[in-house]
């Protein structure tokens, strides 16, 4: 009698009509190309319609009903095959319906789609490498089901040797069901009474296994009926029944149809359950039409993102209720954005570069330094006429009305050796006081904050640096009492000391504004030290600091707001990574923290302002740069974009998210913050490996239907460098393609709805300090 193979594993695509009552030993993918089906199984009915995926698990009963024009793709894979490529395959099951999939897995369907499509198209071209690319992809497929769709089975023990067991058998009635089997035959292949087979079969395939056998036999019987012209005795003879009477009444039974016009009405339909067993028969039901060829290629267009195969990364489960946090009011620093000297802000791309940073992140003060050594204020100028024409203001004026019409305030840093060095400094800068009050008014300019800055290695007698101190302390009180004085205080949080060159600044409290310090987490590092243990002092560097500095200041009884002017998280030496250390979490996290702490933050607003600064083209970074050249956006200013959209009361706070709601609905930030050794960061393996999948289910929301906006910032999403190195020459690019690289280089977003019914679950798949922000926009409704 014909024997018919099954393989390890068969891609199908297919028109389905109806498939009776069926079950399949082993794990099948429906990948719906055209038109839609409703499969029953379990209790429930699952309604697909155009690229929606459904998984049916190991030995679950399914039937399925198509409307006439479906196109399905069908990849079934028996337990044997899988069990051999995953030795945990008994002690899981496969969960995925795409309809109900949790947010955040769209990618995860997309790839899915991508590789079902190409395994049939590439089954179709019957190619000499057809097998191994069919092969090459089903592996992937495999990975991608165990990486994010199983679920832990109860008493897995007890299971796994139950299922391999009942597979054995399935597998056994598959292969041998045209043999006059018996329950007795097969109770004593397993040493079993025939008494307990019989209930344990029942118990485990849910119908008793007379009647699974008898389905079984009418399945096969079904693709003889269609697929040849044997008659009824033929056909039941090759299926197992001993007369064609017995298979007509046991066929109309199941079918409430006869075998023959069952044969009439199918005799071009091509039913699922053919899906396996076709080698030998030389029938197939691929449907291979231009038309359809051509559905399936388009989701073969998206890229193949190489982080979701595998367990490269680990998976995190992030639980949010916030009703069991104490609310807190969110709270938002001010900003300063050093430009180098106050006329530097009167050139077109600087000042660009402001306003679109304002836009973001919102800037307070604009920095700036050597007001009167620089060459903003012009020399004086002897001329014939009666009443000058030129001002030594010019600059200055058109400068301060920039500033002024944008809304920003003046951060002015004196240094001491600019005090010294300057002929008449005093005079000068009083001079200037007068001519701004004058022409700008006293409400803009007793809003200025002014700097007196001694740098931590000075050499200065602190007698002198004391009276430097008072002349500058006078100058700007006697004429604006309101203007705020600050002075530098070099804090070592180690000792948690400062410079005895600069402790007479503690006996001057009550004259002091405001305390600026200083907090580069690369100075606490060595780099050529590669340990883990290394790269932890880095760990909430910024906080110890300013806690410690706190602690200290309270001491002493001084009590003042502090200004963070000059600060960076690691980066190491750039020469070794070379753009490639993403570090837009420890930006946002540091942020977070430290806006509980400071008053103020201070960035830098490009590079050549930077170097001109330190007069110097190896640049030493120590301050946090907006942009690069051509108004490239570095991770700071998106990590700050961020940072400044949190608005309303925070209810969730944790290490990596934060949860807020305001008059529009919630905000969700989450962050995957790690400090390591920068020159790791040119390792793709290395990157992947701390990369996390993150389940997020927060609980206690608002119900109702929601706009849902997500961002994602990484180092494929928003970064630069990243898309630099793609396209990037030995000798250079153009700024042409520069200005396309950096119109393309922004976060990842998109938006949809949601329906919450007060809990919402979704996954977030976050690369080493990548940013996702989400926005849940309260929909309400129309009366």
């Amino acid at each position: 009698m014909e024997q018919k193979l099954i393989n390890d594993f068969e891609i199908m695509i297919q028109s389905i009509q109806s498939v009776s009552a069926h079950q399949f030993a082993g794990t099948m993918l429906l990948f719906v190309v055209e038109g839609t089906i409703t499969v029953s199984m379990d209790g429930e009915e699952y309604f697909l319609q155009e690229s929606d995926i459904l998984i049916i698990n190991r030995n679950t009963i399914y039937s399925i009903i198509g409307d006439s024009s479906n196109v399905v793709v069908s990849l079934a894979i028996t337990n044997h095959f899988f069990k051999m490529q995953y030795e945990a395959y008994y002690h899981y099951v496969f969960e995925c319906f795409s309809k109900k999939i949790d947010t955040g897995r769209e990618e995860v369907l997309a790839q899915l789609r991508r590789l079902l499509a190409k395994m049939v198209i590439a089954h179709l071209q019957k190619g000499e490498d057809s097998s191994i690319s069919v092969q090459s992809d089903l592996y992937q497929v495999l990975l991608m089901m165990i990486r994010f769709f199983k679920k832990s089975i109860p008493y897995q023990e007890q299971i796994e040797l139950e299922d391999e067991r009942i597979t054995r058998i399935l597998n056994h009635i598959e292969h041998h069901y045209g043999e006059p089997l018996s329950l007795t035959h097969m109770a004593n292949q397993e040493f079993l009474s025939p008494s307990y087979f019989s209930r344990y079969f029942k118990q485990f395939v849910g119908i008793n296994f007379s009647k699974y056998l008898t389905n079984v036999r009418l399945k096969h019987s079904k693709e003889d009926l269609i697929h040849s012209s044997d008659s009824l005795f033929q056909i039941a003879s090759r299926n197992g029944f001993s007369t064609a009477k017995q298979f007509a009444l046991a066929f109309k039974t199941a079918y409430e149809q006869t075998p023959a016009s069952y044969r009439k009405k199918h005799k071009s339909m091509v039913p699922l359950e053919e899906s396996m067993a076709k080698q030998n028969t030389g029938k197939s039901s691929i449907l291979d039409s231009p038309e359809v060829l051509v559905k399936l290629t388009k989701y073969c267009d998206k890229e193949m993102n190489q982080t979701l195969l595998g367990n490269d990364f680990t998976n995190e489960k992030l639980l949010i209720s916030p009703m069991e946090q104490t609310k807190t009011a969110l709270i938002h620093e001010k900003h300063i954005v050093f430009i180098g000297e106050l006329k530097d802000i009167l050139n077109e791309n600087i000042k660009k570069q402001i306003l679109m940073a304002n836009d973001s992140m919102k800037i307070n003060y604009i920095g700036i330094r050597n007001l009167i050594s620089g060459s903003t204020i012009l020399p004086e100028i002897n001329t014939d006429e009666a009443i000058s024409t030129i001002s030594i203001y010019a600059n200055a004026d058109l400068a301060l009305r920039t500033i002024k019409d944008s809304g920003f305030s003046i951060f002015l840093r004196i240094n001491v050796n600019e005090i010294l060095y300057f002929e008449d400094y005093f005079s000068k800068l009083r001079a200037f006081l007068n001519h701004a009050v004058q022409v700008f008014g006293k409400e803009f300019v007793q809003k200025w904050h002014v700097l007196f800055y001694a740098p931590k290695e000075t050499k200065l007698d602190p007698a002198l640096l004391e009276e430097l101190y008072d002349t500058l302390q006078r100058t700007l009180k006697n004429k604006m009492p309101h203007i705020q004085l600050g002075v530098f205080l070099p804090f070592d949080e180690d000792t948690e000391s400062i410079e005895k060159s600069h402790m007479w600044l503690l006996n001057k409290a009550i004259t002091i504004d405001f305390i600026s310090f200083d907090a580069n987490r690369n100075s606490d590092i060595n780099f050529e030290d590669t340990s883990d243990k290394n790269f932890m002092k880095a760990q909430n560097y910024h906080m110890n600091k300013t806690k410690r500095l706190k602690h200290f200041l309270k001491k002493n009884k001084i009590e003042k707001p502090l200004f963070l002017d000059i600060w960076n998280t690691l980066t190491g030496d750039s020469r070794y990574s070379n753009g490639t250390f993403f570090r837009a979490a420890l930006i946002f996290n540091t942020v977070l923290e430290l806006s509980q702490e400071v008053q103020g933050l201070g960035f830098w607003i490009n590079n050549e302002i930077h170097e001109r600064v330190h007069n110097s083209q190896d640049l030493v970074s120590d301050g946090l740069e907006l942009f690069h050249y051509f108004d490239g956006k570095r991770p700071v200013y998106y990590a700050m974009f961020f940072k400044e959209r949190l608005y309303g009361t925070v209810l969730s706070e944790g290490e990596n998210h934060l949860l807020t709601q305001n008059e529009d609905g919630y905000q969700i930030a989450l962050f995957h913050e790690r400090n390591f050794n920068p020159r790791y960061s040119v390792d793709d393996l290395f990157l992947r490996e701390h990369s996390k999948e993150l389940q997020v289910k927060i609980e206690n929301l608002e119900p109702g239907e929601y706009q849902v906006t997500r961002f994602k910032f990484d180092r494929k999403n928003g970064a630069l460098y990243d898309n630099l190195r793609k396209i990037n020459s030995k000798y250079g690019i153009n700024q042409e393609v520069m200005k396309y690289i950096i119109s393309t280089t922004t976060p990842d977003v998109e938006i949809n709805d949601e329906l919450i019914d007060g809990k919402w679950s979704f996954y977030a798949y976050m690369d080493i300090n990548s940013i996702h922000f989400i926005e849940l926009k309260k929909i309400e409704p129309d009366y």
